[in-house]
């Protein structure tokens, strides 16, 4: 494998991985994203798929035309595709200059939600919602509506009109979708899939109470 989880030196390739962040050299950008879709082909590491998107985004505006192509190619990984998004959130964090640009490219790929997975969709309005893009709510509505966006990552519509501001509060009782997952009837992918979903929504959850703090 590309690195070791089970000693300390196994982890270097982390650290490798972040420093081409930190440096934010260009050059990099290319062999990342090769990275980040041979972890979900190959390795299937939560810490690649973590540590990758970050570099990508301490990068930034040079990479954004790489992620956008990278998140649009309909030939890589599903889920290499998903964490891609990931990559455009810590940009922002990191420069929150770069929101525009990051929303805008997040906003014109979930504007082709009719034919693309409701995982990728369901991120893409996560995407949309971390960068308040409040600008795109008929879009995030338009896509729930025609029922292609999973539930598992962001909440139903309801909860994405609260995180916009556009609602105060429920005006329906939550539903746990998670007791409709795929999973339940597809085994052990699906199972994957759901931890994977859990992951992201997790992280995602962390990142909104650091911005608060």
């Amino acid at each position: 494998g590309v690195y070791d989880e089970t000693t300390t030196e196994g982890y270097a390739p982390l650290h490798a991985i972040r420093a081409l962040g930190q440096l934010e050299n260009p050059a990099a950008i290319t062999p990342l994203l090769t990275l980040l879709g041979m972890n979900f082909a190959v390795w299937d590491s939560d810490y690649l798929a973590e540590h990758i998107p970050q570099a990508l985004g301490l990068i930034g505006e040079p990479a954004f035309a790489n992620i956008a192509d990278f998140i649009a190619d309909e030939g890589n990984d599903v889920w290499a595709r998903i964490y891609c998004h990931s990559a455009l959130e810590a940009a922002v964090r990191h420069r929150p200059e770069l929101r525009d640009q990051a929303l805008t490219i997040a906003a014109e790929q979930l504007q082709k939600y009719k034919h693309q997975d409701k995982n990728i969709n369901a991120s893409l309005v996560s995407a949309i919602v971390s960068f308040d893009g409040v600008e795109y709510a008929s879009l995030i509505e338009e896509a729930y509506a025609n029922e292609r966006v999973d539930h598992m990552v962001q909440g139903d519509l309801e909860d994405v009109q609260i995180a916009l501001g556009l609602l105060k509060k429920r005006l329906t009782p939550r539903h746990d979708w998670s007791a409709e997952s795929p999973s339940q009837q597809m085994g052990k992918k699906s199972g994957t899939n759901n931890k994977k979903k859990n992951s992201l929504r997790k992280g995602k959850r962390s990142k909104k109470k650091r911005r608060k703090r």
